[in-house]
């Protein structure tokens, strides 16, 4: 099955990322580790039977954002005319680290 990975950012929010990425979570441990592959958002991936592909957005938010600035993406996967879409949302901190 060949997958589709799209990635927004979504207007109805505080900010916007910069040096957005879609890491291929290879050894599925949750960290963008060195050398696990960076897709490009439109970027085609072909997964097998049952198989599972975990996804990790990286980002980083501007340095004028101000504490409680929100920034949304949107991840979406199609594949055979099927298509399922996560909305996220990071929130800045006053110790600058991103929320969930």
């Amino acid at each position: 099955m060949q997958l589709v990975i799209l990635l927004d950012q979504l207007s109805d929010d505080d900010a916007d990322l910069f040096d957005v990425a879609i890491i291929a979570d290879q050894n599925r441990n949750g960290l963008a580790d060195p050398g696990e592959v960076e897709l490009l958002p439109g970027s085609s991936v072909s997964l097998l039977g049952r198989a599972k592909l975990g996804l990790i957005v990286t980002f980083r938010m501007p340095r004028d954002a101000v504490h409680g600035a929100r920034a949304a993406l949107r991840l979406v996967a199609e594949a055979g005319g099927l298509s399922s879409s996560a909305v996220g949302t990071a929130i800045l901190t006053r110790s600058g680290r991103a929320q969930k």
